[in-house]
């Protein structure tokens, strides 16, 4: 009698008699049970084998995924730092511009490419137009003049393009009302220090 099915048997099951005789249905059902029961067993150990290899492969592939995080977090975690560090030196480098320029006896500002305020000093911040730095930052000369007249800070803005466009320096004087009430002639020195960064750096004297 074949245990499974006779297209893949797992193999077969054979009585001895030792006497002779026939055997009859009842026999023949027992024997087609017990090679079921055979074939069941036989199954679900095979199953448990399969399920423990894939439970193996899949341990391994947690294993060889969480070891491949940990190393992502690592380097993720050191290029934290290293960018924590880069923002220190930065910051101090900021500071340390900062306190240059105020050390300035002169208004000094520079600008990005659209002519927005980059940075500046104490002096052009609270005595040229009267602001906090924190008012000036990001913003163009019409949006923060206040004391002097819209046509003076439009041609100054749109001489200040132009520098950005053709780059070089010039020099030129200009009067202006300053936010102290008092007006003032100041020869103006600008310079497109860096052609790749379109910068200007003016220097107000």
């Amino acid at each position: 009698m074949p245990i499974g099915s006779e297209n893949k048997p797992f193999g077969v099951i054979a009585v001895y008699s030792t006497e002779k005789r026939d055997f009859d249905t009842d026999d023949i059902y027992f024997l087609n049970s017990a090679a079921f029961f055979l074939s069941e067993i036989i199954e679900r150990f095979q199953a448990e084998e399969k399920l423990q290899v894939h439970q193996q492969e899949l341990e391994r592939l947690v294993e060889r995924r969480t070891a491949e995080y940990t190393e992502a977090n690592e380097k993720l975690a050191q290029e934290i730092i290293e960018r924590r560090k880069i923002e220190r030196v930065l910051r101090n480098n900021l500071r340390f511009l900062e306190t240059l320029l105020n050390t300035i006896p002169a208004p000094v500002l520079y600008k990005d490419s659209e002519c927005r305020f980059l940075g500046c000093n104490d002096i052009l911040a609270r005595q040229v137009l009267g602001l906090e730095k924190e008012e000036i930052i990001g913003k163009t000369l019409p949006e923060v003049c206040r004391n002097f007249s819209q046509d003076i800070s439009l041609k100054i803005h749109r001489d200040d393009l132009e520098l950005l466009q053709k780059g070089g320096s010039d020099n030129y004087e200009e009067e202006i009302m300053c936010a102290d009430g008092v007006k003032r002639a100041f020869l103006i020195n600008r310079d497109r220090k860096s052609t790749r960064l379109n910068s200007s750096h003016i220097t107000i004297s």
